[in-house]
C-alpha cells in the first residue's frame, strides 16, 4: 500500500491458492448441510413410515380381535398379521404406498371351458342344437326340411295372389283376342299401386264380391299348378265359372251408352256441372228408387241418357278389338246407359254376339279384381 496517501482504499491481492481453497471450504459446507437436510428429512420419512406401520399393526390387530365372526377360528393371528405386513412391503417393493389399492388381477380364463359349449337342459332345447350323430338329428334335419317347404309355400301363395298368377280362359267371349282354355298371366300389382283404365283386360269375381284375403288364400290353394296337375275341370261354359275376363270399357265418372250399333262414352263432368251429383248418389240409392234420393237418381240417369249424341262430348269407341268375324248386334240394348260410380267399372267382351257383361248385370266394383292380364300363351 502507499503510505503518502492515506485517502486511497487498500488493494487486496488473492493468490491461486486462495481462491482454490476458498472454493473448496464452499463446497464442503454446501455439500455438509445438503446430508444433514437430507438425514433429517429421511429420518422424518422413516419417522412417519414407522408411525403409519404402527398405527397399520395396531389397526390389523384390533379387526382381528373384532373380526372373529368373518375369520376362521383356525386361522392363527400371527400368520395373518405376517400376511399382512408381507402385503404391506411387497406394495413398498412394486413404489405404491400403503394406503393405495392394488389393482384386482383378472383371472386366468380357461381355454377349455372358452371352448366347451353349454349343453342345452329341455329336449326342446337339444333338438333346436342338434348335431350330425345326436340321437335328435334325424328328428331336426326332418323338422327343418318341413319348415323351409311351410315358408316356401306360403311366399308363393303371397306371389300367387298379388304378384303373378296364372289362369285359364273359359269360354268365347273374348275371341278372337283370347280363345278357350288359353293361359293368360294376370297380376294385381298394377290396381294396388293405381286403378283400372280403358281398354284394360281384368278377371273379376264373376258375382262381383269383394276380394278377401280368406277368398282369395283359398282360391290360391285350390288353383294352383300343382293341384291343377291332379284335378280337371269340367266347367265349359263362362256363366257356371266363378271368375270372368273381360275388357274395360268404363272407369268412375263415365257414362256408357248403345246407340246406332255403337258404344258410346262421356265423362260425367264434361256434360255439365249438373249431372254430377248422379255419381255421388249412387252408392246411397240407386237400390232404393222409391226414396228421395233414389228418386233423383232415376231423374238424373235419364236425363243423361236423353243427351244428344252429338259428337263433342260424347265419343264413338273405336273398337279394334272386337271379334272381326261378326258384326255386334246391339239391337236389345238400342238406347240403353249405364251410369259408373267412384270405384266401378262397366266391362264387355270383346264377342259382343256371345258374351255376359255388363249389358247384363250393370256395373262392378274395383275390389272384385282378381287382377290386370299382362300377356297370353
Amino acid at each position: 500500500m502507499n503510505g503518502n496517501n492515506p485517502e486511497e482504499p487498500a488493494e487486496v491481492i488473492f493468490t491461486e491458492e486462495d481462491i482454490e481453497s476458498a472454493v473448496e471450504d464452499s463446497f464442503f459446507d454446501a455439500k455438509n448441510e445438503a446430508e444433514a437436510a437430507a438425514a433429517e428429512a429421511g429420518d422424518e420419512v422413516i419417522s412417519n413410515l414407522e408411525k403409519g406401520l404402527a398405527a397399520a399393526e395396531r389397526t390389523v390387530r384390533d379387526e382381528l380381535d373384532d373380526g372373529e365372526e368373518r375369520l376362521d377360528a383356525d386361522v392363527d393371528n400371527d400368520e395373518t398379521f405376517s400376511e399382512i405386513m408381507n402385503l404391506i412391503a411387497s406394495r413398498k417393493r412394486k413404489g405404491k404406498t400403503v394406503d393405495e389399492p392394488e389393482e384386482d388381477e383378472e383371472p386366468e380364463e380357461d381355454d377349455s371351458e372358452e371352448n366347451e359349449e353349454e349343453q342345452p337342459k329341455t329336449w326342446l332345447g337339444q333338438l333346436v342344437h342338434a348335431k350330425k350323430g345326436d340321437k335328435l338329428y334325424v328328428l331336426h334335419e326332418i323338422i327343418s326340411y318341413i319348415l323351409i317347404f311351410a315358408i316356401a309355400f306360403v311366399a308363393a301363395i303371397f306371389i300367387n295372389i298379388y304378384i303373378f298368377r296364372i289362369s285359364n280362359v273359359v269360354g268365347s267371349s273374348m275371341k278372337q283376342t283370347f280363345h278357350d282354355g288359353q293361359t293368360v298371366f294376370l297380376s294385381r300389382l298394377p290396381y294396388i299401386f293405381g286403378s283400372p283404365q280403358h281398354g284394360d283386360v281384368v278377371i273379376f269375381d264373376s258375382h262381383g264380391d269383394e276380394r278377401t284375403f280368406a277368398k282369395d288364400w283359398n282360391d290360391a290353394i285350390k288353383s294352383n299348378a300343382i293341384v291343377k296337375l291332379f284335378k280337371k275341370t269340367t266347367v265349359t261354359n263362362e256363366d257356371e265359372h266363378d271368375f270372368y275376363i273381360k275388357r274395360v270399357i268404363g272407369v268412375a265418372g263415365d257414362a256408357i251408352r248403345i246407340h246406332d250399333g255403337k258404344v258410346w262414352r262421356a265423362k260425367i263432368s264434361d256434360l255439365g256441372s249438373e249431372y254430377t251429383e248422379v255419381v255421388t248418389l249412387y252408392d246411397k240409392y240407386s237400390a232404393d228408387p222409391s226414396s228421395e234420393g233414389g228418386q233423383r237418381y232415376m231423374e238424373l240417369w235419364q236425363a243423361i241418357a236423353n243427351l244428344p249424341l252429338d259428337g263433342t262430348v260424347w265419343e264413338a269407341l273405336d273398337e279394334p278389338y272386337v271379334n272381326p268375324n261378326e258384326v255386334p248386334k246391339y239391337d236389345s240394348w238400342e238406347g240403353r246407359c249405364w251410369i259408373v260410380p267412384e270405384k266401378h267399372m262397366f266391362v264387355m267382351g270383346d264377342n259382343r254376339n256371345h258374351s255376359t257383361d255388363g249389358r247384363y248385370f250393370g256395373i262392378r266394383p274395383y275390389n272384385c279384381i282378381l287382377g290386370k292380364v299382362l300377356g297370353n300363351h
